[in-house]
Parts: structure tokens; sequence; C-alpha cells
């Protein structure tokens, strides 16, 4: 089992312990090989939106499924920091929720539709409740 934690930022440092012990349940389940997740820049995350997803605007996050990986997920810290302004504790748990997300979207997910969004949620829900409550990045 592979998963990489990468990716530097002047405003968030990964815990990747906990990355680690979030990610790993979905590996197991879907068994698959590892994972990839990594910071972006805004630049790097609207180019990505614009060519993948037809949306020329910035975004907190994106996902790829990457076979034989789960996939990998980029997470953009300034859009997540200015989401939350900036305030700790919601920049932490809002983290936490948005690698769910993505990993959601990895196995399989989408909100585009209401009954999309209502079984994404329900999944989403699911693994908050499963996985250990543990910040997955400290904000510098």
């Amino acid at each position: 089992m592979s998963i990489v934690v990468s990716g530097t930022s002047r405003l968030i440092k990964w815990n990747k312990a906990a990355v680690l012990s979030t990610v790993k349940p979905f590996l197991r389940d879907t068994n698959r090989s590892g994972l990839h997740i990594s910071f972006a820049t805004s630049s790097l995350m609207t180019n990505m939106n614009r060519q993948y997803r037809h949306k020329n605007k910035n975004t907190d996050i994106l996902s790829f499924p990457d076979e034989p990986l789960l996939g990998t997920i980029y997470i953009n810290p300034a859009v997540v920091i200015r989401k939350m302004r900036g305030h700790p504790q919601r920049c932490t748990t809002h983290f936490r929720r948005l690698l769910i997300h993505g990993l959601s979207h990895l196995l399989g997910y989408d909100h585009e539709t209401d009954e999309q969004w209502r079984k994404m949620r329900a999944v989403e829900r699911h693994w908050w409740r499963r996985l250990p409550s543990i910040p997955l990045v400290t904000i510098k």
C-alpha cells in the first residue's frame, strides 16, 4: 500500500501520520494499491479545473482516478483558508471534510444531481463517523 503525501505550502503543514490513518481504511475497502495527495497552487488548480471540468475558476479540491491507485487528490490551501476566514479550527476540520470528499469522488460518487448529492453525502457521513477525528494539517 503506497500513500504519498506531497506538496508544500507556506500556510499549512500536513500531519502525515493523521492523513495515513484517515486514508488507509479507504484503500483497504477498495483493494487499491495507493493514493497520492498533494497541495496545489491556485494557478495549477485553475488550469486543471479548466482542462478537466471545463470550469475556468479556482477550486479547493480536485480528484482524479488513476489505476491501479485509487487516484490523486489535489487540495488548494489558499482557497481553504480564504473560505474558512483564517479560523484554524475550522480549517483543520474542513481539510478532513475535503479529504473525505475527494476520496468519495475516487470511489465513484458525484454530486451533479440532487440524487447523486444525497448518495455521496451519505457516504461522506459514514466515513466522517468511522474515521479518527484528528487534525490532518497544522496552520502555520
